[in-house]
């Protein structure tokens, strides 16, 4: 059957969605010539797939690729349903609405070689409009758009000032004399926005015989992926521009610090998962002399919306619309896998 479709979001401003908004639009459709149509869906999905490939396997007897899908959300509205099951020809409208869930992840796209492994994963979120055919074994088309999706976090850490400590004593042999560095670290709020700052106010004691050589404070990334039947697989990664380090602290002495970190606007905590996460943590590293190893201090951040704060909006009114912009909805086979391939990358 010949059917083309158009569809116009409404989208947000900057064109992203937040989960507990609302996603509306509409769908028009046009077939050639009158169509076998029983059923016609109009849906919001997404889900997620990751493929981890083991390739310190390749050469033994032993399953080296894991595959794992994940869905997270799955809302159908049957706009037409016809037991004739004729659509006859012409140009049809349709509007559509949807509430996005709140505790979802956001729409994510990774590919890496690691060591031993090669990771890819991808979680996407798209509008469906779907053409049921009469009878079995009848092949259904299905059109779809995709949305992009930003990060909800609900808060499991302080969001108001919290001080952080850890005390390190360093072995000692032959001196008795006093050998602990002392960190205090004072966070204003460990639940964060995209784009906003972490403004962070330490204190580290030096009261050992040694000199500190300095002490770096900087932002990690941390991804973990986990699939069926395999290990959780983890990499690290510092956040570019996040770092700053500082002079060292004589024996006896103290150094106080106000770090400001500007947060990318882009990046923001993989949460709402089974297959991935994304965590970030300010890490305070005390730079020691040889033979002791450095002292590291990790704080937990949550970087993304708060859900607890989210209100669910409403659907745009008809005389509020935007200017209509038309675009063409691509075809699917409609198949799980096919939410979306983890080799179109």
């Amino acid at each position: 059957m010949g059917i083309h479709c158009e569809m116009n979001l409404f989208n947000p401003p900057d064109g992203t969605f937040v989960p507990g908004e609302t996603v509306s639009g509409v769908i028009k459709y046009a077939v050639d010539r009158d169509t076998a149509v029983k059923r016609i869906i109009v849906s919001l999905k997404g889900g997620g797939v990751l493929r981890i490939r083991n390739t310190q396997r390749r050469q033994q007897n032993r399953p080296n690729v894991f595959y794992c899908f994940e869905e997270y959300v799955d809302i159908d509205n049957i706009i037409r349903e016809d037991e004739k099951g004729i659509l006859p020809f012409g140009c049809y409208e349709t509007n559509f609405s949807f509430t996005v869930p709140k505790n979802l992840p956001p729409s994510f796209k990774y590919m890496k070689h690691l060591p031993h492994h090669i990771v890819k994963c991808k979680i996407s979120y798209f509008v469906r409009i779907k053409f049921e055919k009469p009878g079995l074994f009848k092949l259904n088309k299905h059109f779809r758009y995709y949305i992009t999706m930003l990060s909800g976090v609900t808060p499991n850490l302080p969001t108001v000032p919290t001080v952080f400590s850890k005390d390190k004593n360093l072995c000692r042999l032959i001196s008795s004399s006093p050998r602990t560095v002392k960190i205090r670290a004072n966070v204003e709020s460990c639940v964060l926005a995209p784009g906003t700052k972490i403004e962070l106010n330490y204190e580290v004691h030096n009261n050992t015989n040694l000199v500190i050589k300095g002490v770096e404070t900087k932002l990690i990334e941390v991804h973990s992926f986990k699939a069926r039947s395999s290990r959780k697989i983890q990499n690290f990664k510092d956040v570019p521009d996040t770092d700053t380090k500082t002079a060292s602290i004589n024996s006896g002495d103290h150094q106080t610090m106000l770090i400001i970190m500007n947060l990318p606007p882009d990046i923001m905590s993989v949460e709402n998962s089974k297959i991935v996460q994304r965590e970030y943590a300010v890490k305070i590293t005390v730079d020691l002399p040889m033979p002791h190893f450095n002292i590291v201090f990790e704080i937990p951040v949550q970087i993304g919306y708060r859900t607890d704060l989210i209100e669910e909006s409403a659907a745009i009114p008809i005389n509020e619309l935007p200017p209509p912009y038309w675009a063409i909805m691509g075809e699917a086979n409609g198949s799980r896998e096919d939410l979306d391939s983890i080799d179109n990358f």
